[in-house]
């Protein structure tokens, strides 16, 4: 593969076509890896490229390359000024990491299969100057962070999947007008091209290099909420609630069940207190009985005597 290039040979790759290399700590260090329309690249990024921590370019456009945007590659070449890998196959989406290249300033990715969202944190490749991600399959919504990117000039998003209401951009920061001068945000509709970017009408105030390449398409209403069904008739049986029904019968046994537990609570309550009466009255043969003697008659008359005229003293005598 790559004949003629001197790539996977023994030489030192300093001297291999594309590869560019300055001296850094007393060594070659390869800075830069450019592969345009170069026949027969074909492949995936190796996630080896981290160890090249100086690089700063890595253009590869219009090539055979497939597979995903290794992860640690923005963790370990901070460098990096150069990302141009459009035109190829490579897909999946964004590495979580990828907004760590905040000394980014050229980003290409149109005609990619690269798709997902674009996070909040692209705020922070504030040095970004040029951004064309069209013909991809991006989508969600646009981050109004994109206000940060002060240097802007050429901010092309056409032709992906976004949605939702444009960001007020120029609210956020009136900065963004001052180097933009190329802004491709939708395109006309072409039957023969993909769907393209559907943002909500209506359109907030735009910069003036956007105003004239977007269309809106108008919100979508809120789903109803379904209608609740009709209350049934009175005396009307739900279906799956029968096994609820209670009879008057079932009603009335429950009353009568109470009247009569209450009755007899009432009746033990007497009881214990009559047989409390005898216990009093009885006091004086219980303990001769303990004591093993007979009570003397005459004191166990005058006992009953007492206890006689007590029960059937008037009670207004007895408070006198």
């Amino acid at each position: 593969p790559l004949n003629g290039t001197q790539w996977l040979t023994t030489e030192d790759c300093c001297k291999w076509d594309g590869v560019g290399c300055k001296t850094q700590v007393g060594q070659n260090r390869v800075t830069s890896i450019r592969m345009h329309d170069t026949v027969g690249l074909a492949g995936t990024l190796p996630p080896e490229l981290a160890r090249l921590t100086y690089l700063q370019k890595l253009q590869m456009r219009r090539s055979d390359l497939s597979g995903t945007i290794p992860v640690g590659l923005a963790t370990y070449l901070p460098d990096m000024k150069s990302l141009e890998i459009g035109r190829t196959r490579i897909s999946g989406t964004l590495p979580a990491d990828f907004y760590a290249f905040e000394n980014l300033e050229s980003l290409y990715l149109k005609r990619s299969e690269v798709s997902g969202t674009i996070d909040a944190a692209i705020g922070r490749l504030e040095e970004l100057e040029f951004l064309d991600i069209s013909k991809s399959k991006f989508s969600g919504t646009i981050p109004v962070e994109f206000a940060s990117l002060t240097d802007l000039e050429t901010f092309i998003i056409a032709r992906n999947y976004f949605t939702g209401h444009f960001p007020d951009l120029l609210s956020v920061s009136d900065k963004m007008t001052e180097k933009l001068t190329e802004c491709e945000l939708s395109e006309p509709w072409d039957p023969e091209e993909e769907d393209d970017n559907d943002f909500y009408c209506p359109l907030p105030n735009l910069p003036p290099a956007c105003g004239k390449r977007i269309y809106c398409v108008p919100a979508p209403s809120p789903s109803p909420s379904p209608p609740s069904p009709p209350s049934p008739p009175p005396g009307t049986l739900v279906p799956g609630a029968e096994h609820h029904s209670v009879s008057p019968g079932v009603i009335a046994g429950s009353v009568i069940g109470s009247i009569v537990g209450a009755l007899l609570v009432v009746a033990c309550i007497a009881g214990l207190y009559t047989y409390h009466q005898g216990l009093t009255v009885n006091k004086p043969l219980v303990k001769n009985m303990e004591t093993g003697s007979l009570p003397d008659p005459s004191a166990q008359a005058s006992t009953r005597d007492t206890v006689s005229i007590n029960m059937n003293k008037d009670p207004k005598n007895m408070e006198e």
